[in-house]
């Protein structure tokens, strides 16, 4: 029998991009190409691990509201699964979630990604009581499902950019704590074309770029417009600035009297624009403004 050599040789979903070949690696025992099928818009690749394991990866294609409806169809039908046997959900959010399944005769991981043009399920079943041979952490395919749907959405254009803009902060993020800061700093370049008011991504571009005019730029778009302390907090201290505090105003007191517009602020809510508010109001109408708490 000729043995084929894993690394070189594994065939992997023709849907997925080369970088998730380590993944395929990570079980105690090589994956061998079982079979390859496309069915109704679904594309299967099938893997076996062992004797009593087999890794289902599958593809769904569609639309940003064909991909809503088929992970909320994939929950439903986990949730039902779940419900009538045994199992548990480890993590869900509107774009992936990560569950277990006892059904009779077969234990179930699933991981679930939503892609900007596609949705990704991987199934990882396993006979009861045989040792699980292949699992695939869901941290780590998360980090790369972020990444392809980075990549997809910069070819997609702008809406997409910006309907993905959370994942692709957290790629960036990933990125810089690999010590990839120059590729990082493209990705965040990219996400603040698309998504100007996304003050994690202005913040964080702020720290990690040489170029001083665009990381002041990124912090006085953060001071002037961020309602989160903790942001504008961060952006004063970049440009060596006091911000402005809630705290600072005066107190509501009864020396307040005569035709005024009072303005009290309730958190969260950045002063400075407040201020901006009070001033622009006030030079509108004529009457004055107070901002008081």
């Amino acid at each position: 029998m000729t043995t084929i050599g894993f690394t070189a040789e594994l065939r992997l979903p023709s849907f997925l991009p080369d970088y998730y070949r380590p993944v395929f690696t990570s079980g105690t025992h090589p994956l061998v190409f079982v079979n390859q099928r496309q069915t109704n818009g679904v594309t299967q690749f099938l893997y076996s691990s062992g004797a009593n394991e087999m890794i289902s990866i599958e593809s769904v294609n569609g639309d940003v509201s064909a991909c809503r409806t088929a992970f909320n169809n994939i929950l439903g039908n986990l949730n039902l699964a779940i419900t009538t046997n045994k199992g548990v959900f480890l993590e869900i959010t509107e774009t992936e979630l990560h569950a277990n399944v006892v059904l009779t005769n077969v234990m179930q991981e699933l991981l679930v990604f939503v892609l900007p043009s596609s949705v990704t399920i991987w199934t990882c079943s396993t006979l009861p009581k045989a040792p699980a041979e292949f699992r695939p952490d869901f941290s780590s395919l998360l980090s790369l499902a972020n990444r392809q749907r980075y990549e997809e959405a910069l070819i997609e254009g702008n809406i997409s950019m910006g309907h993905w803009q959370n994942s692709i902060r957290k790629h960036a993020k990933t990125l810089l704590e690999a010590g990839e800061k120059k590729e990082a700093l493209v990705v965040l370049k990219n996400l603040l074309a698309t998504a100007p008011f996304d003050y994690e991504a202005h913040l964080a571009f702020m720290k990690n770029t040489l170029d001083l005019t665009a990381a002041t730029n990124s912090a006085k778009v953060v001071l002037k417009n961020a309602e989160d302390q903790s942001q504008i907090s961060k952006a004063g201290s970049f440009l060596g600035v006091d911000p402005q505090t809630l705290e600072k105003f005066p107190v509501l007191s009864t020396n307040d009297t005569g035709l005024k517009v009072i303005l009290i602020p309730i958190p969260p809510c950045n002063p400075w624009l407040l201020e901006e508010v009070a001033s622009t109001f006030q030079g509108m109408t004529d009457v004055p403004v107070l901002i008081r708490r």
